[in-house]
């Protein structure tokens, strides 16, 4: 019912029971979602117990026996994931920890996924179907520098780590 004092209209006014049968499918939402996340959780934690566990990012899931399915880094990343996974997370993190992480995971990429490591770019010509990863070199540690000289194991302090297609 709309009604008018002096020249404003009011809002029509809802019945007090329609407002508390809103609020009350409302809250019985919010638990429905509550109680789905919960029991989504308790699946994760069972698979997680039988030798399974999610990508972090696109969430399928591989057993956690084959070590080449999944790179632990504080997330599982599989295979398919790692460049764009590494591009975004590269940047966040702190020189010391970037290089402990880019280090297993070239060794990871190297020995469970037979990448190849090109120390040189100009020697190696682009593919399309090609990944590459840039890593700091490990025997210079980035620095591009070795026994006082230029180091012969990387392209400034780079190496680059082809990926093979999946």
């Amino acid at each position: 019912m709309i009604s008018a004092i002096g020249s404003r209209q009011m809002e029509p006014q809802l019945p007090t029971d329609a407002i508390d049968a809103s609020a009350k499918r409302d809250s019985d939402l919010v638990q429905t979602l509550a109680d789905i996340e919960l029991e989504l959780s308790r699946i994760k934690g069972a698979l997680g117990l039988l030798g399974v566990r999610a990508c972090s990012s696109c969430k399928i899931f591989f057993r956690t026996s084959e070590p080449a399915a999944l790179f632990h880094a504080g997330e599982a990343v599989c295979y398919r994931c790692i460049p764009d996974w590494w591009a975004s997370r590269r940047p966040q993190l702190d020189s010391d920890l970037r290089e402990r992480i880019e280090h297993r995971l070239v060794h990871w990429l190297v020995q469970q996924h037979g990448a190849r490591v090109i120390h040189h770019p100009e020697k190696q010509a682009e593919s399309a179907c090609e990944t590459r990863i840039i890593a700091s070199c490990m025997e210079c540690r980035g620095t591009g520098k070795h026994n006082g000289g230029r180091c012969p194991h990387c392209y400034d302090g780079n190496v680059w780590v082809v990926m093979k297609p999946q």
